[in-house]
């Protein structure tokens, strides 16, 4: 989501916007931002992100995000941060710019596994697998999560944490402003850990999907390709996973429902079939 709400209006008259894969509604009124869920199927899962943005709140040191004032059952107010959005910010950033949205990750990384617990094995293989049969019935990709499944149900999951999580650590969803991060559209996850954020920052900076689904320019690709080099390398022990490799695949699936243009299901398509575990797949089915 691009959360500049400036920045989409012409003349600043507009003030009614749809915004996102999810179609909710942007609408800017007194100096507040109202949230409106797109239908009544999606309100309860708008319900349980604004729960989760409240809570948020004041919680941490290093990222921010727009205060939450009033929840109804198919909208929420919250505060409107006049910041700027992840194109307009990376067109035109510094090196120091970038250090320090790489100190406010660090920060935000390490603040929330001051309280980690670790995961059972069995409940992450189970997390894992009805997550990947969730996705069965409507993917194109259905023998593929089979064989995925499989996977699952022979690995041992060992030492993963268990922590808060945004949900949808994306690019599109932060908000730059007078140095600081805000964060938005915070997401009820399968799976509660801080390596699904990882997986959700490594899905924009590494494998670029933002970029190839909106115009980009040469300027931004070097600001993202100088993030992940830093960010893979502070975590690289927790990208080599198993377990962060299986997210990613699930990260990719979970896209999958909501593209609607050729473009952006080809960019998807061409992704999943160059993932590590899609090789294992098509050299398994080609014996």
């Amino acid at each position: 989501m691009n959360h500049n709400i400036p920045d989409l209006m012409k003349g600043g008259t507009k003030t009614d916007i749809k915004i996102g894969l999810s179609g909710c509604k942007l609408q800017l009124v007194d100096n507040t931002i109202k949230k409106i869920s797109p239908n009544k199927s999606f309100n309860n899962r708008l319900v349980k992100q604004a729960i989760k943005q409240k809570y948020f709140f004041g919680s941490y040191s290093n990222v921010f995000t727009p205060q939450v004032y009033n929840i109804e059952k198919n909208n929420f107010i919250m505060e409107y941060i006049p910041g700027e959005s992840y194109s307009k910010f990376f067109n035109k950033c510094s090196k120091n710019d970038l250090d320090l949205v790489l100190k406010n990750l660090y920060g935000y990384f390490n603040e929330i596994q001051n309280n980690k617990k670790t995961y059972n094995s069995s409940i992450v293989k189970n997390k894992l697998k009805n997550k990947l049969k969730s996705l069965l019935p409507s993917s194109n990709y259905k023998k593929f999560i089979k064989f995925v499944i499989k996977d699952v149900e022979n690995t041992k999951f060992t030492n993963i944490s268990k922590t808060f999580c945004h949900g949808d650590l994306s690019l599109t969803n932060f908000i730059f402003h007078r140095n600081r991060l805000y964060l938005v559209d915070f997401l009820d996850s399968y799976i509660d850990t801080f390596i699904i954020d990882l997986v959700k920052l490594q899905q924009d900076l590494h494998f670029k999907w933002a970029l190839n689904a909106h115009k980009s320019n040469l300027r931004i690709h070097q600001s993202f390709n100088y993030l992940w080099k830093n960010i893979y390398s502070k975590y690289k022990k927790y990208y080599d996973l198993e377990f962060t490799k299986i997210v990613n695949i699930l990260n990719w699936l979970r896209i999958e429902p909501y593209l609607k243009k050729e473009k952006h299901k080809q960019v998807l398509n061409n992704i999943i079939i160059n993932l590590e575990h899609y090789e294992k797949f098509n050299n398994s089915n080609s014996r």
